[in-house]
C-alpha cells in the first residue's frame, strides 16, 4: 500500500496569453508522486514546480506540455535526484508555465494534474 492519494488540477481555457503561476498548499504533509500536462494543440509550452518559492523539484529546467490532448508526464525519473518530492505540512506547492516556451506555438485549453500520496 503506497498510502492515500490525491489529485490536484489546473486548467487554462482557450489560448493562454501570458505566463501563469499556480500556487498552493497541501492540507497535509505529502509526497508528489506524479504530474501529467497537456495542451489541445501542438505548442511550445514548458512548466516547472517549486517547494517553497524557489526550491526545484525536477531533474531539469522544464518539463515540455504535452501536444494534442496527448500528456506529457513527469514522475520520480524527472524529479531532482530521482526521488519522490515531500512535502512538509505548511510547504507552498507552485506550477509556472511558461506558455510558449521560447517564443513558440502559445498552448491552448492547458491542463495539469499533480499527484500526491499523504505522509
Amino acid at each position: 500500500m503506497l498510502g492515500n492519494a490525491f489529485a490536484v488540477s489546473y486548467h487554462i481555457p482557450g489560448t493562454a496569453s501570458g505566463n501563469s503561476t499556480f500556487t498552493f498548499k497541501p492540507y497535509k504533509a505529502c509526497t508528489l508522486y506524479h504530474i501529467s500536462a497537456t495542451g489541445s494543440n501542438a505548442n511550445n509550452a514548458t512548466f516547472t514546480v517549486w517547494k517553497n518559492g524557489s526550491d526545484t523539484l525536477l531533474n531539469k529546467t522544464n518539463i515540455d506540455v504535452g501536444d494534442s490532448g496527448t500528456p506529457a508526464v513527469a514522475d520520480k525519473d524527472d524529479f531532482l535526484n530521482n526521488e519522490y518530492p515531500h512535502l512538509a505540512t505548511g510547504d507552498t506547492f507552485t506550477v509556472v508555465l511558461d506558455y510558449d516556451g521560447s517564443s513558440g506555438t502559445a498552448v491552448q485549453n492547458f491542463s495539469i494534474v499533480i499527484t500526491f500520496l499523504e505522509g
